[in-house]
C-alpha cells in the first residue's frame, strides 16, 4: 500500500524529504505562537517542509534579537540621559526654563451667604489677595550660583569640565613683522596641531588629519599625482627597465627579476611599495606575480613597455597556443600581438644563426681554408675587416637525449602511448687551450727507464700538497662547525691558479641543432655521429675520403660516452665512406 502524501501547510507543495515537523503539536504551537501573530494567522494544523520551518525560525530569531536589541539600547540611552542630567550645566538651565511656582496662601474659609437685610459693600475687592513681600521668590542668577558653588568644592576631580573649554588651540603666525591670529574648532585640527605640539610621529599627525573626508580625499590626490610622475618616467624612452621593442634581443633572453625588481625600487619607490603591500611581498615572496601587474599596467598606457609582454608571448607561442588565443591574451594586455611575436621570431632565428655562425662555422671554415690556401701560399695571412687577424676559438660539443612520451586518457586500439626521441646537440667554445695555457711542450718519457728517484716527489710538490690539504681542511670547517661560521665570507672559495681568470668566465654555448635520432640504438648513435661530423668537425670537402683536418671533442654523460665509443668501435668493422675517427670521444675508464 503507498504511503499517503504529504503537503506543507503554508507553501502548499508537496513533502518529498524524509524530515519535516508537524505544527499540530503543543511544543510547536508554543514555539510559532508569536510568528503566527506577526503574520496575523491562526494556529496551523498539519506538516511543514524544511524551507518553510526555516524560515518560521528565522523570523523567531530575529523576533527576540529585536527585543534584545532594543533593550540594550534603551538601557544605554537612559544611563547617557542620567548622566548627563547630573551635570552642573544642564540642571541650571533646567531651573531657569521651568517656570516659578508663587507660595499658595492660607485657606480662607467658605463665607456662605447671609439673606440679610444688610446692604452691599461698595469696596471692591480683587478675586486673589496680593502676596506679602516676605513671600516673593526671587529668580536665581546661574552664574553666582556657580560661581558660589566652584568656591565652595576644591576637588576638582569630582567636577565635569566642559569640552568646549578643556582644549582651545590659537595659531598666531608672522609675516614680515605683521601677525596673524586664527582661532581652530575643528576637532581633526586641534588634534593634529596637539600631535605636533607633542612631537608626536607624522603618521600620528596625518591620521588625525584624515579624519575629515576632505583631508583624506586630498591626501589621495597628491600620492595619485606622485604615482603618475613616476609611471611616467618608467614609460619615457631613456627607461630600459620594461623597454623590448628594440633590436637588442639580450634583454629578452637575459631577464632577470630581482635586478628588474630592483631597478624598479630605485626609479618608483612608491609605486613599488604601493603594489609590494597589496600583494603581501614580504610573506608570500611572489615577486612575480607583481612585476606581471605592474608590466600589465604599463603595457596599457605605454605599448613600449613591453618586455615581459615579449616574454611570454614567445614562451605561450612555444607551448603551442595559436594566433587567436594570442590576440585574446594580447586584448587583456599580458601579451604583444601575433604579428609582432612572429617578427620576433624572425630577428632571434637571424640572431641565432649569426651566432652560431661567428662561434662554429667560422671556426670550421678558418680551418678548412688554412688547409686549402696553405700549400698554395703559406706565408699569407687571413685578416678580417679592421686590417687584424683574429684567430676563431676551438669548440667542443655537447649531447644528450631528449625523450618525450604521451600517454592518452583513454587507451584504444587507434590512440596508443607514443615516444618520441631526439638528440639535442650544443656547441661550447673552450675557455683555454693548449696555446694560452703557455705550458711547454715535453717529449713522452719512457716509464721502464725512469730512475726509482724521480718517482718520489719533490720539497715543492710536497709543500703544495700540504696547502692544498690545508684549504680542503679549512673549507670543511667553516662549513660544518657553527662558531666559525661568521668568517665563510672572508675565505676564499677556490684554491687560486694561474689560469683563474680564464676558468671563471661564464661558458659561452650555443643550441646547435637537434637530430631526429635515438642514442639507444647503435645505428641511432652512428646518424648523430655523422650529422655533428657534417656540421662541426673541420675536413676535406668533395673527397670520397672526408680526411678529418682537426679532432673535436665530443661528449655527454656516462650513458651518452659510452654509446658514442661503442658506436666508434662498429664503425670501424664497417666499409664506411669517411674515416671512423671523426670526433675525439672519452675512451671508457
Amino acid at each position: 500500500m503507498a504511503a499517503p502524501i504529504k503537503k506543507c501547510v503554508v507553501c502548499f507543495k508537496i513533502i518529498s524529504d524524509r524530515s519535516y515537523r508537524s505544527l499540530s503539536s503543543d511544543t510547536s504551537k508554543e514555539q510559532y505562537r508569536d510568528v503566527f501573530k506577526l503574520l496575523g494567522i491562526p494556529d496551523l494544523n498539519g506538516f511543514a517542509c524544511n524551507v518553510c520551518c526555516n524560515k518560521l525560525n528565522r523570523i523567531q530569531k530575529l523576533t527576540i534579537d529585536l527585543k534584545t536589541k532594543v533593550i540594550s539600547i534603551k538601557e544605554e540611552r537612559e544611563k547617557l540621559i542620567s548622566t548627563v542630567r547630573g551635570m552642573i550645566g544642564v540642571q541650571t538651565l533646567e531651573k531657569e526654563n521651568n517656570p516659578v511656582s508663587t507660595p499658595k496662601g492660607t485657606k480662607r474659609p467658605f463665607n456662605v451667604i447671609k439673606l440679610t437685610p444688610t446692604p452691599k459693600s461698595k469696596v471692591k475687592k480683587g478675586l486673589f489677595a496680593s502676596p506679602s513681600a516676605e513671600k516673593v521668590v526671587k529668580p536665581l542668577n546661574c552664574h553666582a550660583v556657580l560661581k558660589s558653588k566652584t568656591v565652595q568644592s576644591d576637588d576638582k576631580s569630582t567636577q565635569t569640565k566642559d569640552r568646549s573649554e578643556e582644549f582651545d588651540v590659537k595659531v598666531v603666525v608672522k609675516y614680515n613683522g605683521v601677525e596673524r591670529l586664527k582661532i581652530i574648532k575643528e576637532e581633526h585640527e586641534k588634534a593634529a596641531l596637539k600631535s605636533l605640539l607633542n612631537n608626536a610621529s607624522p603618521r600620528a599627525v596625518l591620521r588625525n588629519f584624515s579624519l575629515c573626508e576632505n583631508y583624506k580625499r586630498e591626501m589621495l590626490d597628491i600620492v595619485k599625482s606622485v604615482i603618475q610622475d613616476e609611471i611616467k618616467q618608467l614609460s619615457k624612452n631613456d627607461c630600459e627597465i620594461f623597454k623590448g621593442n628594440g633590436s637588442n634581443n639580450e634583454k629578452l633572453i637575459n631577464f632577470d627579476m630581482k635586478h628588474t625588481s630592483q631597478q624598479l625600487q630605485l626609479k618608483a619607490p612608491y609605486l613599488y611599495q604601493i603594489f609590494s603591500s597589496a600583494i603581501l611581498l614580504q610573506e608570500k615572496k611572489n615577486l612575480p606575480q607583481m612585476l606581471s601587474s605592474i608590466a600589465v599596467l604599463l603595457y596599457g598606457r605605454s605599448q613600449t613597455t613591453n618586455r615581459l609582454q615579449y616574454i611570454l608571448g614567445l614562451t605561450l607561442q612555444k607551448c603551442g597556443l595559436n594566433r587567436e588565443g594570442i590576440n585574446i591574451i594580447h586584448d587583456l594586455g599580458m601579451s604583444v600581438s601575433s604579428s609582432s611575436l612572429h617578427k620576433k621570431t624572425k630577428q632571434l632565428v637571424k640572431q641565432q644563426e649569426s651566432q652560431l655562425h661567428s662561434l662554429m662555422t667560422s671556426y670550421v671554415e678558418e680551418v678548412e681554408n688554412k688547409q686549402r690556401t696553405g700549400d698554395e701560399n703559406p706565408t699569407e695571412v687571413e685578416m678580417d675587416t679592421d686590417g687584424v687577424h683574429k684567430k676563431q676559438q676551438p669548440i667542443e660539443i655537447l649531447g644528450d637525449n631528449l625523450d618525450i612520451t604521451i600517454n592518452p586518457s583513454k587507451m584504444s586500439m587507434q590512440r596508443q602511448k607514443k615516444s618520441f626521441h631526439w638528440f639535442l646537440v650544443l656547441v661550447k667554445e673552450k675557455q683555454l687551450t693548449s696555446e694560452e695555457s703557455n705550458v711547454p711542450f715535453e717529449q713522452p718519457l719512457n716509464f721502464l727507464a725512469l730512475n726509482a728517484l724521480n718517482w718520489i716527489p719533490s720539497s715543492e710538490q710536497l709543500k703544495s700538497l700540504l696547502c692544498s690539504f690545508k684549504f680542503h681542511v679549512a673549507s670543511v670547517l667553516l662549513h660544518y662547525v657553527p662558531y666559525l661560521q661568521s668568517h665563510i665570507t672572508s675565505f676564499p672559495k677556490y684554491i687560486e691558479h694561474m689560469y683563474m681568470d680564464q676558468v671563471k668566465k661564464k661558458s659561452v654555448f650555443l643550441n646547435c641543432d637537434l637530430i631526429d635520432a635515438s642514442e639507444n640504438s647503435s645505428e641511432g648513435m652512428i646518424e648523430i655521429l655523422q650529422r655533428i661530423h657534417e656540421l662541426a668537425v673541420p675536413h676535406v670537402r668533395n673527397n670520397p675520403n672526408k680526411d678529418v683536418l682537426e679532432k673535436v671533442v665530443f661528449g655527454g654523460d656516462v650513458l651518452t660516452n659510452e654509446r658514442a665509443f661503442s658506436a666508434q668501435e662498429a664503425m670501424q668493422n664497417r666499409n664506411l665512406a669517411f674515416p671512423c675517427y671523426l670526433l675525439y670521444v672519452p675512451s671508457k675508464p
